[in-house]
């Protein structure tokens, strides 16, 4: 069989900031880090390049797109160069018959080229004379729903197409059926998640290995449910895309059905089945309809048991957290509170964060965690707490930044006393 590609990595896309983060789970699941990069990650691939295109879309919580290298170009230097590298590729393997629909997106730091849409299209002409030059046929292009997406890296030096794997966004974990107003992406969340040492703090617990009997997360404000089902996946060791059915590494041509489900299967029993005794996960809500939505989304995750206590499961009140007696102090209390850039919605805002201020400090297990996705600092004082790390990202177009404070028992100087002796 005739390969897609001879070069050995993959690019790893994932949020703003979060690259660090990443680096540390891809290296986690066995992946050599090569470089990093603005919003992404190079790792190196190993002889069996395809299975690692499977375990980075099955198994990485923060990853956005997984990006195979087609060909790499050197010194293009204008429109002539790039279409006459793009139609000398062999792009028959990818274009079976004339149903399968592509799309194009060009990233461009280069002084000969300045539109973007313009590249995509010397991209598009270069593989549609291709084609019909050895087919006879002309592909499809599909800007909305394509079967699968090509991605243009161009620079002075060095340029290189990737063919997307993924296509769909691996934020799009295929357990979510609606959202509140402003959905927190599940990539995002994890990265939350993992900034809060969530997935250590439940491996910790769940193997005894924790000064604590039990893990306890709370989300006052928890929308959709977004952070709750990410920590369940994370307390579980369920794969992030384990609710996923395609991903465009399918339409590839070496692209082994079966070796792929006995992959699944394999990372699949590898599934925890834990109880409510050792780690809980809850949330409030005070909006009925966001609350029917993440009650939707924790029943398509599976974890919805409302009438078997002893099954693991999320639990979520439809309550005001500013109200809201809190049935079990959290460990680790995590959410994206409303940041006042909607008409109406700014009033009561400091108020509620002064209130995630006392729930952090004076409704939590000693010593806890809590942390927060702001991006709005003026309420982000109302906590009145001091911030012990924090890491700027974005979030819905904004800029934000995910903010960690710590609670322990006693004032900081006796503390420091204690660790002193």
């Amino acid at each position: 069989m005739k390969y897609t590609t001879q070069l050995k990595y993959l690019f790893v896309t994932c949020s703003t900031g979060i690259e660090k983060l990443l680096c540390n789970e891809l290296n986690s699941l066995g992946f050599q880090v090569l470089s990093t990069a603005k919003r992404g990650v190079i790792i190196q691939g190993s002889d069996n390049l395809f299975s690692d295109v499977f375990r980075v879309n099955y198994l990485s919580r923060l990853a956005t797109r997984v990006l195979l290298p087609l060909k790499e170009f050197n010194r293009i230097k204008g429109n002539d160069d790039l279409y006459q590298g793009i139609r000398g590729m062999d792009w028959k393997r990818f274009f079976p018959n004339q149903s399968v629909t592509f799309s194009i997106d060009s990233n461009i730091h280069h002084n000969a080229f300045n539109n973007s849409q313009y590249v995509s299209q010397l991209i598009k002409d270069g593989i549609v004379d291709n084609l019909r030059d050895k087919t006879g046929n002309r592909p499809n292009v599909d800007t909305k729903n394509p079967n699968f997406l090509l991605n243009l890296f161009l620079t002075e030096n060095q340029s290189t197409i990737y063919f997307d794997t993924s296509t769909e966004p691996l934020f799009k974990r295929g357990y979510r059926s609606s959202t509140g107003e402003a959905p927190l992406h599940e990539n995002l969340a994890a990265a939350m998640l993992h900034f809060s040492n969530w997935h250590e703090s439940c491996k910790n617990v769940l193997s005894r290995n924790s000064s604590r009997s039990r893990e306890v997360l709370y989300d006052p404000c928890c929308g959709s449910a977004t952070l709750l089902i990410e920590a369940a996946l994370m307390a579980t060791n369920t794969p992030p895309s384990f609710f996923r059915k395609n991903w465009a590494f399918m339409h590839l041509p070496e692209f082994d059905l079966k070796q792929f489900q006995n992959f699944k299967k394999i990372e699949n029993e590898k599934i925890l089945k834990i109880n409510n005794d050792k780690i809980l996960i809850y949330g409030t809500e005070i909006d009925k309809e966001v609350f029917n939505s993440a009650i939707s989304n924790i029943q398509l995750s599976h974890f919805h048991h409302p009438h078997n206590t002893k099954e693991f499961h999320i639990q979520v009140y439809n309550e005001d957290c500013t109200k809201f007696n809190l049935p079990n102090p959290p460990s680790l209390v995590i959410t994206n509170p409303p940041y006042g850039n909607r008409v109406g919605e700014s009033k009561d805002l400091p108020s509620l964060y002064r209130k995630l201020g006392d729930i952090f400090k004076g409704q939590t297990v000693k010593p806890s965690t809590a942390t927060i996705l702001s991006a709005n600092e003026q309420l982000e004082d109302h906590i009145h707490l001091h911030t012990s790390k924090k890491l700027k990202t974005r979030n819905g177009g904004l800029e934000a930044t995910i903010k960690m404070y710590e609670m322990f028992d006693g004032k900081k100087r006796e503390r420091n006393k204690k660790v002193e002796t």
